[in-house]
């Protein structure tokens, strides 16, 4: 009889046969909106940015990344009413009028 522990590889013993014989990075867990708030608020009171992305155990990058996206929603919610397809119309017409106008400026080559 074969007791089921010994049928079934450890972690490291998989990641041995999984590689270059050095042992899985662990899995980050997925983080709840709530923790990123939190963490994105300390930066926002002052806190030094490299101290709290150590608690959350994200970079320093990622950590700005949610701030910048945190800052982004609440200016969105402050608007009149919400953005509808009109809105998104006019901003494409907007851009590709920028667009075609800084190539309409643009000197044309001569052959010579």
């Amino acid at each position: 009889m074969t007791d089921e522990r010994e049928i079934g590889a450890g972690l490291t013993e998989r990641a041995h046969h999984a590689g270059d014989g050095k042992p899985a990075a662990p899995r980050q867990r997925r983080m709840s909106a709530k923790r990123k708030q939190e963490a994105v608020l300390r930066i926002l009171r002052g806190d030094d940015l490299e101290l709290v992305s150590r608690d959350p155990g994200v970079t320093a990058a990622g950590l700005s990344g949610w701030r910048d996206s945190f800052l982004e929603a609440g200016a969105a919610s402050l608007k009149s009413r919400p953005e509808d397809d009109r809105d998104r119309d006019l901003k494409a017409m907007r851009e590709s009028c920028q667009w075609s106008r800084h190539w309409s400026e643009r000197p044309l080559a001569t052959a010579g």
